[in-house]
């Protein structure tokens, strides 16, 4: 989607190419070997004034269950969450969204395709419905090759305020909840600098995240510094 002429083929992503290049397809495949895999891509460009708009649109029409989108390279986060495309996106189609900050790995190797997700931080506010951040979270880990990933509930205020969750521990994750006293925006930027997570998982309530909630105006700074992709979805 743009607002300029049609890119090159070559800059769109090559499916084959790196299903090939991980081993899941060998060298020389066909267009029916991708389709046989259970995967049905499609590639198209869309020349528009109002991106979001059109993005709804086809969202709409497609229903995807996950949305993938990246930042902007010439300005990261900031261009990410104020104005943001992918911000409006999430919030009038209501769909969970994978956002990859512009510079980061992400959580699956790009060489071998290989998922190496081993850390989640789920920040929770009782006022955003946080049952379904974890299940957000969870649910994704669950459709994921991995094990034993390390999910970690984080929560800023008093003990006897924190969410009370139904959550085990399987052979796909482990999990724990973390409560601190203290300023929420000191107290989770320590979070995210002593536990690293790979993927920070938040609800979005109309045009605020649960960090926008509890921290007004610091969702960029939080999520600058965390510096790893973010599922979101909206709420309202």
């Amino acid at each position: 989607v743009g607002t300029e002429q049609r890119p090159p083929w070559g800059q769109f992503p090559g499916i084959r190419y790196t299903l090939e290049k991980w081993g899941v397809l060998p060298g020389g495949s066909s267009k029916s070997d991708v389709t046989n895999l259970g995967v049905k891509p499609s590639k198209y460009f869309v020349r528009t004034d109002n991106p979001v708009k059109a993005i709804e649109k086809d969202l709409r029409e497609t229903r995807p269950e996950l949305v993938v989108m990246a930042t902007h390279g010439r300005s990261g986060l900031s261009r990410l969450f104020h104005p943001s495309i992918c911000k409006d996106v999430i919030r009038k189609t209501k769909l969970p969204t994978l956002m990859i900050p512009y510079g980061s790995s992400g959580f699956v190797d790009l060489e071998t395709g290989a998922c190496c997700l081993q850390r989640v931080l789920v920040p929770v506010s009782p006022e955003v419905q946080p049952g379904l951040a974890v299940d957000l979270a969870r649910r994704l880990v669950e459709s994921l090759e991995t094990q034993a990933v390390q999910i970690r509930i984080f929560y800023v205020g008093e003990s006897d305020e924190m969410p009370v969750f139904d959550i085990s521990d399987d052979e796909k994750a482990g999990w724990e909840t973390v409560c601190r006293q203290g300023d929420v925006l000191a107290e989770l930027t320590e979070e995210l600098r002593s536990f690293v997570p790979q993927l920070l998982v938040m609800l979005g309530r109309g045009r605020d995240s649960v960090l926008d909630f509890l921290l007004p105006g610091k969702i960029e700074q939080v999520a600058s510094l965390a510096a790893c992709p973010l599922l979101v979805k909206s709420i309202i």
